[in-house]
C-alpha cells in the first residue's frame, strides 16, 4: 500500500491504518467501516472472505452498483449479497482492484458467512462435488475411516506443517536404519539402541532421567501403519491451523501439545515401564487448535458406506468419546493420555492465540494511525 490520502467511501472521513497482525488495513474512524486491498481479506479473515472466493458463485447475488467509489483507484463500487443457508451480509467491491469496502460489523459477518456458504456450494474450483466427493475420495474414506475436508483453503503455504511431515518420515527412516544395524552388530549395543534417549518411559522420567523424552517422543512411530495415520492427520489439519496462528505460534503449538501428552501419560500411566512413541500428541493439540478456529468447517466421513457431512464440532466430539472408551479399556496399546492432555493443550493455547476478529479495529483507537498525505 502506499503512502497516500484515502477518502472513506460512505463518510469522505480521512481513513486511517491499523495493524492487523502482520497486515495494515485502511479504517474509517467516522463511520467504522473498514476498505481491504485485494488479498487483505484473504490475509485478515480467510481465503473464503476474498472476492474472489465468491463473486460469480451461488454463494453472492450482485446487486447493482452503487455511488460510492474505490478510495484506491476511483472506480465505482458494486454491492454484493454474501450469505449462506441461514445468513447474509451486503459487502461492496470494486470493479477494477477487487478491493473491498466492509462497512461497521460486515467484516466479522462477512469472515464466517463466506467461510460456511463455502461448505454448501454444490461444486468448488477443484470440481469435487459437495455432497459425495470425488469417487478416488469416497473409496479412500471407505477403506480408511479418515476424514476429509470439504473446502477449507490457505492463505499462505504451510511451511512449519510441511517440515514437520518431513522431520517425522526422516525419523522413521533413521528409527528402521538403526534397528536394522542393530539387530545386525553394528552398532555397540551398550552404548546406543534405536530408542534411547528419544523413547519415553514414565518410570525413567520419575527418577528425573531421560526428562528429554516428553518431546522427543514425538519423533519416533512404532510402524508405518502408525506413521502413516499421524502423517495424514497432521496434513490435513496442520496448513490451515499454521495459516491462522503463523508460523512460530504454529511450531510451539505443536511441540507444547506433544509435552502436554508426555506429561499427562507419565502422570497417568498404565504401565509405567511401557514406553511411549508417536506424534498423536502433538498431533492431537493441532486438532484442538483445528476446533477452535474452524468449528463450523465440514469433514468428510464415510460410515457404513453413506457419505457424511459432519461440522468440526462433531467429528471432534466423537474423537473425544473414543478416547473415553480407551480411558476404560484396559491393556490398551494406545495412549489416550497423551492424546487428551495434547488436545487440552491446543484448545488452550487455539483461544489465546487465534486470530483477533477485524471487527475490533475501531477499539483500539491508540494503535490507529494517520497515514501520509
Amino acid at each position: 500500500m502506499s503512502p497516500m490520502h484515502l477518502p472513506c467511501p460512505r463518510c469522505h472521513s480521512r481513513l486511517r491504518t491499523v495493524a492487523h497482525g502482520d497486515v495494515v488495513v485502511d479504517h474509517c474512524p467516522g463511520c467504522g467501516g473498514t476498505f481491504l486491498d485485494s488479498g487483505e481479506a484473504a490475509a485478515t479473515m480467510g481465503v473464503p472472505a476474498e472476492p474472489t472466493s465468491w463473486i460469480n458463485t451461488g454463494a453472492s447475488q450482485w446487486q447493482g452498483r452503487t455511488a460510492m467509489r474505490c478510495p484506491r483507484d476511483g472506480y465505482p463500487l458494486h454491492a454484493f449479497v454474501v450469505h449462506d443457508r441461514k445468513r447474509a451480509v451486503e459487502v461492496d467491491v470494486c470493479e477494477h482492484c477487487n478491493a473491498l469496502w466492509l462497512d461497521r460489523d460486515e467484516c466479522r459477518l462477512l469472515g464466517e458467512i463466506a467461510l460456511v456458504a463455502g461448505q454448501d456450494r454444490s461444486r468448488f474450483t477443484d470440481g469435487e462435488e459437495s455432497n459425495f466427493g470425488t469417487v478416488r475420495g469416497y473409496v479412500f474414506r471407505l477403506l480408511t475411516g479418515l476424514p476429509g475436508e470439504v473446502w477449507n483453503p490457505t492463505h499462505r503455504r504451510p511451511v512449519v506443517n510441511w517440515s514437520l511431515l518431513g522431520v517425522l518420515v526422516l525419523a522413521f527412516v533413521a528409527q528402521i536404519w538403526a534397528a536394522i544395524a542393530h539387530m545386525e552388530g553394528t552398532l555397540d549395543p551398550d552404548a546406543w539402541t534405536p530408542y534411547h534417549g528419544l523413547w519415553l518411559v514414565p518410570e525413567q522420567v520419575w527418577s528425573l532421567e531421560h526428562v528429554q523424552t516428553l518431546v522427543t517422543h514425538a519423533l519416533l512411530h512404532g510402524g508405518i501403519a502408525h506413521l502413516a495415520a499421524n502423517l495424514y492427520f497432521l496434513w490435513l489439519f496442520g496448513d490451515n491451523v499454521e495459516d491462522h496462528l503463523g508460523r512460530l505460534r504454529y511450531l510451539a503449538l505443536f511441540t507444547a501439545a506433544a509435552l502436554a501428552g508426555g506429561l499427562l501419560h507419565t502422570v497417568v500411566p498404565g504401565d509405567p515401564s511401557v514406553p511411549l512413541v508417536g506424534a498423536s500428541g502433538g498431533i492431537a493439540g493441532v486438532m484442538g487448535a483445528y476446533l477452535v478456529i474452524f468449528p463450523r468447517i465440514r469433514l468428510r466421513v464415510v460410515w457404513l458406506f453413506i457419505p457424511l457431512r459432519l461440522p468440526a464440532v462433531v467429528f471432534m466430539g466423537v474423537w473425544v468419546l473414543l478416547q473415553v472408551l480407551l480411558m476404560l479399556t484396559p491393556e490398551t496399546m494406545i495412549s489416550w493420555q497423551a492424546h487428551i492432555g495434547g488436545f487440552v493443550a491446543g484448545l488452550v493455547l487455539a483461544r489465546l492465540w487465534r486470530r483477533p476478529p477485524i471487527t475490533g479495529l475501531q477499539l483500539a483507537p491508540a494503535s490507529i494511525g494517520e497515514r501520509a498525505p
